[in-house]
Parts: C-alpha cells; sequence; structure tokens
C-alpha cells in the first residue's frame, strides 16, 4: 500500500480525458453534431490529472522554481513545436504566408487551449503546493469560486437576455480562465489529501454518486446547450461537470480499478494507451482537424480514418521528440 500512496496511474483517467475532448471536436464528422460533446469534462479530467500530478511529485517541493518549470516546459512544447513544423509549416506550407506574429502566437499563446493555460497555472501551482499553511486550500480555493461566480455575471446577463442555446467557448476568457484554475487547484487538493479522497475503498456510495452525477450532468447538457433552456444557469452545468469529474477521477485512478483493468488486456492497452500519448492526440487531432480529406468519406468511415490517423500521426510526433536532445 505504500507504493500505492506515493504513486497513483491516472493513465486510465488520462486516456478518458483524451477521448472525451477529440470528441468534442468531431461536430463536423458525426452525422449529427449533437454527438460531439464532453469537451468540458475532458479538460476538466486534464486539469485535475496535472494539478494531482504536481502535489504529488516531490520535485514541486524539493526543485528550485527555474529548472522545475523549464522542466514542465520541456515536457510539453517539444509536442506542441513538431506539431506546428509537421503540419503547419511542412504539410500546410504556411512557412509562406506566415508573418513573424504567427510564428510568435503558434509558440504562444496557441490555438490550444490547454496549453495556453496550464504553462500559467504551473506558476501558481508550483507555490500553492510549496505553501505551509494549514488555510491555504479554504483560502484559495474560496477565492477563486467566488472569483468564478462574480466572473459568470456578464454572461449570466448576456444569455439571460438571449434565446440561443449554449457554447461553452463562448463564455467570457476571465470565466474560463479563472474556472480551469480552480480544477488545477482541486487537482492539488485531491493529491495532498489523497488517503481521503482517492485511495478509500470504493463504495457503492461511490458509484452511485458516479452515475447520479452523470446523468446530472447530462440532463443539464441536454437542457443548457441541447435545448437553449435556462442557459443563464450554466455554472449549474460546470458544478455537476466538476462533480462527475471528481467521481470519475476517484473510480479510474484507484488502484483497484486500475488493477482489474491491467488484468483486461485489451481494455487496459486502450485506455492506458491512449493516456500515454495524450499530449501527442490533444496536439495532433486539433492539427489535422480541418484536413478537407475527411469530407470525402461519409460517417462512420470518415471518423475511423480521422482516429487511425489521430493515432497513427501521434504515434510519429512521440517517436521525433524522442530523438531530439535533452527531452525527457
Amino acid at each position: 500500500m505504500t507504493d500505492e500512496l506515493n504513486r497513483i496511474d491516472t493513465s486510465l483517467i488520462r486516456g478518458v480525458a483524451t477521448a472525451l475532448v477529440v470528441n468534442s471536436h468531431m461536430g463536423n464528422i458525426y452525422p449529427r453534431s449533437e454527438l460531439a460533446g464532453g469537451g468540458l469534462l475532458g479538460l476538466v479530467l486534464f486539469f485535475y490529472c496535472s494539478g494531482l500530478g504536481l502535489a504529488l511529485s516531490h520535485r514541486t517541493r524539493t526543485t528550485a522554481f527555474p529548472a522545475w518549470y523549464g522542466r514542465r516546459i520541456l515536457r510539453l512544447y517539444p509536442t506542441v513545436l513538431v506539431g506546428v513544423v509537421l503540419f503547419n509549416l511542412a504539410i500546410g506550407g504556411m512557412w509562406r504566408v506566415w508573418m513573424p506574429a504567427d510564428y510568435l502566437f503558434h509558440i504562444y499563446p496557441t490555438n490550444l487551449h490547454f496549453i495556453s493555460k496550464i504553462v500559467v497555472y504551473y506558476v501558481v501551482i508550483y507555490f500553492y503546493v510549496r505553501g505551509q499553511s494549514t488555510w491555504k486550500h479554504i483560502a484559495v480555493l474560496g477565492t477563486c469560486i467566488v472569483a468564478c461566480v462574480l466572473l459568470s455575471v456578464p454572461d449570466i446577463i448576456r444569455l439571460s437576455a438571449s434565446s440561443s442555446k449554449l457554447e461553452t467557448g463562448t463564455l467570457n476568457h476571465y470565466f474560463l480562465w479563472t474556472t480551469f484554475l480552480l480544477s488545477t487547484l482541486l487537482g492539488v487538493w485531491f493529491g495532498e489529501h489523497k488517503e481521503k479522497l482517492l485511495l478509500k475503498p470504493i463504495r457503492r456510495l461511490d458509484w452511485l454518486a458516479f452515475f447520479a452525477t452523470a446523468i446530472c450532468y447530462a440532463t443539464l447538457k441536454f437542457c443548457i446547450a441541447g435545448m437553449g433552456v435556462a442557459v443563464e444557469a450554466f455554472l449549474l452545468l460546470f458544478v455537476a461537470g466538476f462533480a462527475f469529474s471528481f467521481f470519475a477521477l476517484r473510480i479510474l485512478s484507484h488502484p483497484e480499478t486500475v488493477r482489474w483493468v491491467k488484468g483486461r488486456k485489451v481494455l487496459w492497452a486502450l485506455g492506458a494507451g491512449l493516456g500515454a500519448i495524450s499530449l501527442e492526440v490533444y496536439v495532433v487531432h486539433s492539427q489535422i482537424l480541418s484536413w478537407e480529406v475527411w469530407k470525402q468519406f461519409a460517417f462512420p468511415v470518415n471518423f475511423l480514418l480521422f482516429i487511425l490517423a489521430s493515432i497513427v500521426l501521434s504515434l510519429v510526433v512521440r517517436k521525433i521528440c524522442k530523438l531530439l536532445p535533452h527531452v525527457s
């Protein structure tokens, strides 16, 4: 049990998060765009896992900030830059038209929302994890929650006067940045209280909460984003998404679940294998989604080809990154 307390395997939950994010971007591939959902849940899970991993890493508490931050960047940016060079410049030929500002944009902030946010959150999380105050979680998480509520007010006013359906990407950036920062901070909290929150034996109540929050989220998603009913109540959707994501993280990263899935080799290969290349898949699928080739095939052939291309090209990008010097 000692090893389990020191290391929680998030391979499976990262695979699920990757699948959700990719699925949310496939509105032009599915016969019905309503099938392309799950992006909010996927991002929350990614940020949960990031905060959790940083909280559990001894380097966060023992390494000086410049070396620590540099290491984090070196784990992200080779994949991002290889993606830009391979897809934008080599295949897309954008070197013919890009101005210097375009090159800078694709380094930061990029069009990859997780990357643009997490490299900023790293600074906050580093000092947050190293904080010794017993009240830090109450103070920081409480402040973040209040900020989310206040920053949601402009969108609540705007949506209450509109008849449109909710699209979370259209919410104001300040609210979204604060919301995903909150999810990363919650990941730290989960990590620092892993014995009580993540490693307790899974009970029937956990499964009940998992399915209840899933139903709650799906119902709110259908009403607010699908039907355009009570769109101004979108905060409830985020609360339900955060709650469901927690129980998904608790169940799918629990040692009992991981051991059970590892016993089903095909299932483990699919879930954990996708989790192992989650960053590459995230970068690659965003690059190839706009390719016209997917429109030349009907569903489900276009879907299968897109998934296959995403995985194969992700493995290619991963291989290239491993050939680069000084990257671990």
